[in-house]
């Protein structure tokens, strides 16, 4: 493997050897099996054929922080056939947040995760979803992703290798073989989640969700996920979930606290987080009848529901409003038009102009409590 190499005449020119890139690959994946085929360490490869003046800029994640520049130069030198720009976290931008991500830990996407039985595959790649903390489980093995490296723990780094030796299915740290991890089944008996997690990944793929008649663009969910995550983990609501499968896998970490300075899902396992947006799918399950009843049984007002949240899309403020509808502090107000009105309705049916009549004709006692009441009027 060639290491530290850095030719200028190779220098934006294109590679012997250029694989195709799969379907649902993330770009350092692809960047990596690139230059394992032209017998380079990924790093190497970079600085060799995008420059050195780059290379302050791969010492990040590269799916997450890659610029236009850097990005137009590789589809240059090795493909117009395939989009690039696909393969980047960038291209999340619109359905896990509304805005451009910037940043790796930004609206759900986190470090790698991966599946061990996938990397056991003839060609073994990095799937781009394994990068969204949403997405907990490889549906084709039924079994959870692990988002670490299950011996030391260190997040897995894909342009990096150990001792300049193995390869991306294994820990660049401590050279463990990825492909070695156990296998973390799911149980039988919380088999729910795995329908969640399909629902979601439709979702990301789509850009929407239908929730009964109503088309909910996936960042207004993703933002109704951390709302109700706040709700159940950091306000301790649990009523009406307590009693699903799902919830078991939450109540050791709900035995202590969380802190609310970082995002509630960051601080929880792969196994955690798996029931927790299973649990939340739930809510969302014989729409809107169950979401009514976690507010109901947790005795949630319009302002728990909407608080914090940035953003108030129309279908989840409409949808609150249905259930605890929104106090408005003026709306006891009478106008002095209407108690102008009221007193000459009053009048004219011969009843006597006092506070109490005009409290029974409005269905306003506070209001009428504090009326300094002028019968010349």
């Amino acid at each position: 493997m060639i290491k530290g190499l850095c030719r200028k005449e190779f220098l934006h020119k294109r590679p012997p050897l250029i694989p195709v890139p799969f379907s649902d690959e993330i770009l350092s994946s692809w960047i990596a099996r690139l230059a394992y085929a032209n017998q380079m360490h990924p790093k190497t490869f970079l600085n060799t054929y995008l420059g050195l003046k780059h290379r302050d800029h791969f010492k990040n994640c590269l799916d997450a922080h890659i610029n236009d520049e850097i990005l137009n130069c590789l589809q240059t030198i090795t493909s117009p056939h395939f989009s690039l720009k696909d393969m980047i976290l960038k291209s999340y931008a619109g359905i896990l947040r509304e805005g451009v991500i910037k940043e790796l830990h930004n609206s759900y996407l986190g470090h790698m995760q991966f599946c061990p039985q996938c990397l056991q595959e003839h060609i073994p790649y990095y799937k781009k979803f394994w990068h969204v903390n949403l997405l907990t489980t490889c549906e084709k093995h039924c079994s959870f992703l692990y988002d670490s490296c299950p011996k030391c723990k260190k997040p897995i780094e894909i342009l990096q290798m150990h001792h300049d030796t193995f390869d991306y299915t294994f820990c660049y740290y401590c050279g463990y073989d990825l492909k070695k991890a156990p296998i973390k089944k799911i149980g039988n008996k919380y088999t729910f989640g795995i329908l969640a997690n399909q629902k979601l990944t439709k979702m990301i793929e789509n850009g929407y969700i239908q929730l009964g008649e109503s088309i909910v663009y996936s960042f207004c969910f993703v933002d109704t996920i951390t709302q109700l995550s706040k709700l159940i983990l950091l306000r301790r609501n649990f009523a009406f979930i307590h009693k699903h499968p799902l919830f078991k896998l939450l109540e050791n970490r709900l035995k202590s606290s969380l802190s609310s300075k970082q995002s509630t899902h960051l601080q929880l396992t792969v196994a955690e987080k798996y029931a927790l947006f299973g649990l939340i799918m739930y809510l969302f399950e014989d729409y809107p009848n169950h979401f009514s009843q976690f507010i109901t049984m947790n005795h949630l007002t319009h302002w728990d529901m909407m608080k914090d949240l940035r953003y108030k899309a129309f279908w989840y403020e409409n949808l609150v409003n249905n259930i605890t509808p929104r106090y408005i502090a003026f709306g006891n107000m009478v106008t002095y038009e209407e108690v102008k009105n009221a007193i000459e309705y009053l009048k004219r049916q011969k009843i006597p102009i006092i506070k109490a009549n005009l409290q029974r004709l409005f269905h306003n006692r506070g209001f009428f409590d504090r009326l300094k009441l002028i019968t010349t009027i």
